[in-house]
């Protein structure tokens, strides 16, 4: 993780993976988790593969799903090391080490 200007980032073989703020990838953050959902209003369960900062998994549990389960990558820890666990909203929201 890097910090510069009051922003975080999160580096994985060293690609921006996530940031904080309005970093150069928050939309497609955002639209991950949110286009399926608009072409697929009717589902329920949804699978999220990498934590990251979290906002994917925050974005799919806008909208009226029943489970998330977010299997994560990285092995360190529970969200990669990620600056911002936005998406544990409730128990509609499970997060997996790629592992178990």
């Amino acid at each position: 993780m890097i910090e510069s200007g009051g922003r975080r980032a999160l580096l994985i073989n060293g690609k921006t993976d996530a940031t904080t703020g309005v970093g150069e990838d928050m939309a497609q953050q955002v639209l991950v988790g949110q286009l399926p959902l608009l072409f697929t209003p009717e589902g329920k369960d949804v699978c999220v593969v990498g934590y990251g900062s979290g906002v994917t998994t925050h974005a799919v549990l806008t909208h009226p799903i029943r489970d998330a389960l977010t299997i994560e990558l990285e092995d360190a820890g529970d969200r990669g090391g990620a600056p911002v666990p936005r998406g544990r909203r409730g128990n509609r929201s499970r997060t997996r080490g790629a592992a178990s």
